[in-house]
Order: C-alpha cells, then structure tokens, then sequence
C-alpha cells in the first residue's frame, strides 16, 4: 500500500468527522415546523416508511409543488431507520453534507489543485455558516441529496473526460438524472461540464471556429436534454401548485432589480455571512440602485473575460458562481424568497476553485500569514456555524432570528405565531399573525394560519372568513379546504362542509385532518358507520391524533347507545368497551361510559 495513500485517506476521513462534529448539536434540535409537515411529519406517505405502494407514489406525479422522488424515498428511509425522532433525521443530513465535503475536496484535486489546497477549501466550504440552512432544516434534506450525486457528476465527468472514456461520462449522466430526481438544482450542471472544457480539460478544444457535434458529445448533449427536461417539469409542477409567479406578479424591472440585487447579496455572504434568516423580504429597489448593480455585474464580467488568458481558473470560478445562480435570482420567481442561503451550496465551489488555484498558482501557499490567517478564519467560521445552528433548534429560534435580522418578515411573524400556538400561548400567537396578514394581505398562510386559530378561540365568523380566503387564493391546497370544512361543520352547514372535505380529499387522499373532520360531520348526520370508517382512516394515517381518537370513542359510545335502546345488550357493551379503550384519560368520556356501565348492568 502506498503511505500517502493512507495519509490521504486519513485526511479525507478527517475532513468527514469535522463536519459531524460541527453540526453534533443537530442531535437536541426539534423539527423546524416548515415545510415539515409536508415532506415529513404531516405527510402519510413518508410516516409509512419503505414500500412499494410508497415507491409508486413518490415517482408517479408532483407532490409539494416538485418532483423529487429520491427525496421523497430518502424521508422514507429515514422513518424506516429512526421513526419521527428528529435526531436521526438531522444527524443524516450532517452526513451528506459531510460527504458532499469530501466530494468537493475530490472535484478540486481531479481538476488539478493540490491536496493541501484542495482540502482546505472543502473545509471551508463545509464549514461556511450559510451550509446551516440546508443541514439544519430537514425539508431541504433535497439540496444535500442532489448535491450529493451532482458532485459525483462532475467529479466523474472530469476524470471521464481527462481518460476519454465514454462510459464515464454516460455514468455522469446517470448521476446528473439521480441529481435531478432529488432536486432540480443542477439543471446548470451541462453548462459546468461545457466550462470545464475549456478550462482545465482540454484549453485546446475549443479554439476552433465553430463547434459541431460529434458521436462523443453525445453525453453532454444528453445532459442538456436532461437538464432541459427537468426544468420543464419544475416549471409544470410549481405552477399547477401555485408556487410559480406569473409574469403579471412582479413588473419586469423590479423581477431584473431583485435578480441583480441576488448577485450581490450571495456574493456578500460569502465573505461576510452575518444576518441570515430562514426567509429575506424582497428588497426595496431603485432604479438607480438597478443602474449600479447592472454597471457592478457588467465590470465582473469584464473582469472574468479579461484574465481568462493569464488566470483561466479565475474565469471559471467566476462564472461557475454566476452561472449556477440563474436558476434561483428571481427572473423565474417561484416562492416569494429574494435570496436563500441553501442556494449558495453548488455556487460556492466556483469560488472555492477560484480562490483555490490562485493560492496556488501565485506561489501563496507558502506564505505563513496565510496559512495563519486560513486558521482564524476556519476557526471564526466554526464559531459562527455554530452559533447559527442555535438559531435552528426549533421554529421559534428560527423564526425570532429572522425577526431580528430583518424587516416586515411576514413568514417569519407566521411560524412565530404557528410556535405560539402550539405551546398553548395562543394570546401571543394571535398578534404575530395579525402582523404577518397586516403585511401580506394576499400570503395564504397568514389566512390559513389566523383562520383555524381564531377558529379555535370560537371566532367563527372571523376565521371562517380568513379560510375562505386561503381557499381562494390556493385552491389546489388541501389543507385549506379541511379547515374550511371544518368552520362549516362548526356554523352547522353540514351539506356545505361535507363538499368543502370531500374536495379537499380529491386533491390529497391521505390527509388525516380531513378524514377527521368528515367524519365530525358524518357523526352530526347519524351516519356512525361511515363516521367510524373515516376517524379510524384518520388514525391509520396519523396515530398522534387525539381528536380522532376522541371522535371515535364518542361514536362507539353513540353506538352503544343505539344498540341498547334495541335491546341488543351485548352490541352496546362491546361498543362501549372500545369506546373505553379509545377515551384513555378523558375524563368526561369515562364518565359517560361509567354511568351507562351502572345503568346498563343486569
């Protein structure tokens, strides 16, 4: 065996268990409550864990405004392996990140840079605070999975290409597909594969006048068509959910303001990552503010196109940054986010190769300021992941740090409110709503939300109110429509609510609110067979679920009353023991099962 082999080993394996003793502390954090509940804890699916019925469904049409069916069987695995106990799931996030770091290290080394150097930039990048986001937050476990099998893409393609063998770069292809299916984010993977052509695969290649296919570009250009693919599928999937902005939403210049606005945030927070937050309102603008950021990108590419002789790698890393940001600056606005810090994950490394082999090539490596200074900065970095990591412990941390860091942060005053509400401190839950429907009228959540918790206050008028407006402005939402149903079965309108839960079943089958609540209003029009079959569906799909556990029980009791007043004695002390069984504490109930026990007896 080769000693440096070993070394390097050791290295790449040091590299991997610094990353997981940074995010330990993932180990005592709570789910953050969003988005959660789609992709995990309120997703009947997911909570099944690994089958076949779970496969077809996760591969056979768009969920949550995606299709990511690797994401979806990854969440699988992950109920398969460790339940709903958030530790596990966070802990496997760390490893793909950690993995992903060492990925990094190995693109940097094939493209040429050296091990010292290549391994200290994965550090980096591994590090870096604005990595918190998708590591912390168990809905974004789809970056670290793309990323995952995008970087073995590249990494594959590169020594594919370095030999010349074509199944190497057909292994790519497959890679950049399984990419694809855990998330979109790599669509701009081809457009890598084409700059890396040019610098550092073959410089020769390209200098010919024109370019036309040949039978061994034949992989690339099956990226391209993968890639194009997957962007129409994305494009199909978060319109038909409503996350995608038509062009009407935002006027053109204030759609090229907020993109060009995006290119200098994320480069920013590169180098000075302070004030994250979960979400970032979109920006006020001007347009002279637009005139200087267009003139501030212009002078970068001018820059790029200028050193792309003497410092090629500079070239690459520059546009490696700007290119692979396209996709999530805003010109296509799905979502109302401006920026994200999970965004920045694959643009990173373009830096990371342009800072690397400058070091490198201008001889900086040996200069012992640096390498102190790499220190201090590795160490600040670990500080600060650290200390935004605290801010993810749970919704209310998340959301408090996106209200001190910013400004009219409607989704943050929501999940605010949403983690109020759950504690029980719903007179402070009330306000942060309120705020977050003051600022976004039209933010279905806020309605969403305030509606089904001045609902619970027994505001009837004014929450059902709110739910219809949700309904309106997201009527592909299931959830709205089971809270809707559930404000009609509270006004009595049983017909009305019975319509409202059965579209809201159309559009998600398996949700157990609205199996719930029809079958509150199945109970208020005597049709306790029906109503037991959907309260018992409810608890099939989420076992957690008092309200249908106590709705069941109140049906078996209802049962049992029916039974005895026909004389069929046995009948109505058989419902009445599972309706016992089903009550557990509830007082009230175990007292209505006791004195009909006392009334009933022989």
């Amino acid at each position: 065996m080769n000693p440096s082999a070993g070394i390097r080993s050791a290295s790449v394996l040091a590299l991997f268990a610094l990353v997981l003793l940074l995010y330990a502390p993932l180990s005592g954090h709570a789910f953050v409550d969003y988005d959660t509940e789609i992709y995990l804890t309120g997703n009947s699916w997911v909570r099944e864990g690994l089958s076949w019925e779970g496969l077809v469904w996760a591969f056979e049409g768009f969920h949550a405004a995606n299709y990511h069916p690797l994401t979806w069987l990854s969440h699988m695995l992950d109920v398969e392996l460790f339940g709903l106990e958030p530790a596990g799931h966070l802990l496997h996030n760390a490893v793909l990140h950690g993995l992903n770091a060492c990925l990094v290290a190995a693109l940097l080394r094939a493209l040429g840079l050296g091990y010292g150097l290549a391994w200290c930039c994965a550090l980096g990048f591994a590090a870096h605070p604005l990595r918190v986001e998708p590591v912390a937050w168990i809905a974004e476990r789809k970056d670290l999975l793309a990323s995952l099998f995008g970087f073995a893409a590249l990494l594959v393609w590169v020594r594919a290409r370095r030999l010349g063998t074509a199944a190497g770069q057909w292994l790519a292809v497959l890679l950049l597909g399984l990419s694809l299916l855990s998330k979109p984010m790599f669509v701009t993977l081809p457009c890598l594969w084409l700059l890396l052509e040019i610098w550092p695969l073959h410089p020769q290649s390209r200098a010919r006048a024109s370019w036309r296919p040949k039978p061994a570009d034949l992989p690339l250009l099956a990226g391209f068509a993968l890639s194009a693919l997957f962007c129409a599928l994305t494009v199909l999937a978060q319109s038909q959910f409503g996350a995608l902005q038509g062009i009407g939403a935002r006027p053109p210049l204030e759609r090229l303001a907020i993109a060009l606005d995006a290119y200098r945030w994320y480069l920013a927070k590169q180098f000075w990552p302070t004030d994250l937050a979960f979400h970032y309102p979109a920006p006020e603008w001007t347009l002279t503010g637009l005139l200087l950021r267009a003139g501030l990108l212009a002078s970068l590419l001018w820059m790029l196109w200028r050193v792309r002789v003497e410092s090629p790698w500079i070239t690459l890393g520059g546009l490696w940054f700007l290119g692979t940001l396209v996709p999530v600056i805003g010109l296509v606005q799905v979502g109302a986010q401006p920026w994200a810090d999970r965004f920045s994950y694959l643009p990173s490394v373009g830096l990371c190769v342009a800072l690397g082999f400058s070091v490198e090539r201008w001889g900086l490596q040996r200069r012992a300021w640096l390498r102190a200074g790499f220190v201090v900065l590795v160490c600040a970095a670990f500080a600060a992941t650290r200390a935004q990591l605290e801010t993810w412990r749970d919704t209310e941390s998340m959301a408090r740090q996106a209200l001190r860091v910013t400004q009219d942060n409607a989704p943050a005053h929501i999940q605010l409110g949403i983690a109020l509400a759950e504690r029980g401190a719903v007179a402070e839950a009330l306000p942060e709503l309120e705020r977050a429907l003051a600022l976004e009228p039209g933010n279905p959540d806020a309605c969403l939300n305030l509606g089904a918790l001045r609902l619970r206050q027994g505001d009837l008028a004014g929450g059902r109110a709110l739910l219809e407006r949700a309904v309106d402005l997201v009527p592909m939402r299931a959830l709205a429509w089971s809270h809707l149903g559930a404000a009609q079965l509270l006004a009595g309108e049983l017909s009305t609510a019975l319509e409202s839960l059965d579209e809201a079943l159309r559009l998600e089958p398996r949700l157990a609110s609205a199996h719930a609540n029809r079958a509150g209003v199945l109970e208020g029009l005597q049709r306790l067979e029906e109503a037991c079959e959907e309260y018992e569906q409810a608890l099939r799909l989420k076992p957690e679920s008092e309200s249908a556990r106590a709705g069941l029980a109140r049906c078996h009791l209802r049962r049992a009353d029916a039974a005895q007043a026909r004389g069929e004695q046995s009948a109505a002390l058989q419902e009445l023991g599972r309706a016992e069984e089903l009550a557990g504490t509830r007082g009230k109930l175990q007292q209505e099962i006791a004195r009909r026990r006392r009334e009933w007896k022989p």
